[in-house]
């Protein structure tokens, strides 16, 4: 019963006790009138609950986000007589914004169609396997006096599954950089036998004597040292942070998400072996792997993204209680997350002390402006700010 129709019911109480105490008949003309109209919507929505049911379906069951997808409402019955229907519609978004421009209304009259067809277009806003479709869904009277959902129906029957996956972007990149392709940054075969396998090298603090090429350091009056390792593709991870800041979480994780399988891309396409890492899981804060090769890899790596529950999370990402770190033993690393530790920073600027490329990719949104700013003392070489979706190709591809 709607708030009019309990004052309604009390106000035909109170004639009837009117009529009844005064036995005047206009009082009672009057009850008998109001009761009418209340037993009629009362019957009409009764009627409509029990001939009604509800089914519902979907043009597809994944999208790229910032496309649209089709949603069907079926209301198959026949409504003996008129009821109105209120329903609200349920996007792919986290943050509840306007509500009252997703509130539908409709007026169902007594005809032979037995089943009502309602389209609605559903934008894809954010990335995350979502629940679409009729959040709410319930009948009243003509008269706005009762309230009730359909009995024939269950709640599972308004909603589909639809997984919105990120965008892939072409990432732009200096085609001269030494760690963008495939060399740069290489692992190291070592020749057991002490077989001279490639050209010498810059010496580096620890190597031994015997390594030193003496005649091309006194001609170049740099010290330089014999090659004894044969160059192979760089071990390459990709880690993304599952959680996210308490606001605007959904632009973070489109940003995350389309930043991580854009370097996916990147590499796969330059024949290099990724390792996909999402860590701090929502579950029970595992890291969960994924060993991407090929192309067709990336596409399952794209609906693998939108499964992922990501959360919000204002805890910034520490190392020390991730319950695995070996991502980090890897020649290139890329720690995709919106509120990194100052010691995730330290660990990666040692890393490219080490000669590793190591980068932390921060999203950036409206709440985290001011974190990202205290850490603008950080290098280039280690930290990569990304404001906005359109800003990828450039500051990703500047990472490389």
């Amino acid at each position: 019963m709607t708030l009019r129709g309990f004052f309604v019911t009390l106000l035909e109480l109170f004639l009837l006790i009117l009529a009844l105490g005064t036995e005047i008949r206009e009082f009672f003309v009057v009850a008998v009138c109001i009761g009418a109209v209340v037993l009629y919507s009362l019957v009409s929505l009764l009627l409509a609950m029990l001939t009604l049911r509800v089914d519902s379906s979907i043009d597809k069951t994944s999208a790229l986000r910032g496309d649209t997808v089709k949603y069907t409402l079926f209301l198959k019955g026949v409504a003996i007589l008129p009821v109105t229907g209120f329903l609200a519609v349920k996007s792919a978004e986290f943050e509840k914004r306007n509500l009252r421009r997703k509130r539908h209304t409709f007026v169902m009259v007594p005809s032979f169609m037995i089943t009502h067809k309602f389209d609605f277009i559903i934008p894809c806003s954010h990335v995350g396997l979502w629940e679409v479709g009729i959040k709410t869904l319930h009948f009243e009277d003509i008269f706005g006096l009762f309230d009730l959902p359909i009995v024939r129906s269950k709640s599972s029957t308004y909603t589909m599954e639809l997984a919105v996956m990120p965008h892939i972007h072409e990432l732009e990149y200096d085609v001269e950089s030494e760690s963008s392709g495939d060399y740069g940054s290489d692992s190291n075969l070592d020749s057991e036998e002490g077989e001279l396998l490639g050209d010498s090298r810059i010496y580096r603090e620890g190597d031994t004597l015997k390594r030193i090429n003496w005649k091309l350091s006194v001609r170049t009056r740099t010290l330089y040292a014999r090659k004894y390792e044969m160059p192979q593709k760089p071990r390459i991870s990709v880690v993304t942070d599952c959680a996210f800041w308490d606001e605007g979480v959904g632009d973070s994780v489109d940003m995350a998400c389309e930043s991580a399988i854009s370097l996916v891309k990147f590499f796969i396409e330059h024949n290099n072996v990724v390792d996909v890492v999402t860590i701090r899981n929502k579950e029970d804060n595992s890291n969960y792997n994924y060993t991407l090769k090929t192309v067709n890899d990336v596409d399952k790596m794209q609906y693998n993204f939108a499964c992922v529950p990501f959360y919000k999370d204002s805890e910034s990402l520490a190392l020390d209680f991730v319950k695995d770190a070996a991502f980090l033993n890897a020649d290139k690393v890329y720690i995709i997350t919106s509120n990194p530790s100052d010691g995730v920073l330290n660990e990666l600027t040692t890393l490219v002390k080490n000669g590793k490329v190591a980068k932390c990719i921060v999203p950036k949104t409206q709440v985290n402006i001011d974190g990202v700013n205290q850490m603008n003392y950080y290098s280039e070489d280690v930290l990569v700010v990304v404001d906005s979706i359109e800003n990828i190709p450039q500051k990703v591809g500047a990472a490389l």
